[in-house]
């Protein structure tokens, strides 16, 4: 039971920091400012402030293979490996 409020209450908290960085950044704010303002509104350390302004959604996701396999690299002959 203790688990399941813990989670919303996660949840709650990314969706306000979502909101504030996104307001932020809508007006024009830098990531400085938008980590001051995560450092006084939830009492956290500069480093958790700045890495929480610092999200960006427009990123591709790093855990996905890039498109095309291996990126067209080819081992090498000195390496020994047969052509």
């Amino acid at each position: 039971m203790v688990a399941a409020a813990d989670a919303g209450a996660g949840a709650s908290h990314r969706r306000i920091r979502t909101e504030l960085r996104e307001r932020m950044r809508r007006q024009g704010a830098t990531g400085r400012q938008i980590a001051e303002a995560m450092m006084a509104e939830f009492r956290v350390s500069p480093l958790l402030a700045y890495r929480w302004a610092a999200v960006r959604r427009d990123l591709p996701d790093l855990q996905q293979p890039p498109a095309g396999g291996g990126g067209g690299l080819q081992p090498s002959r000195r390496a020994g490996y047969p052509s």
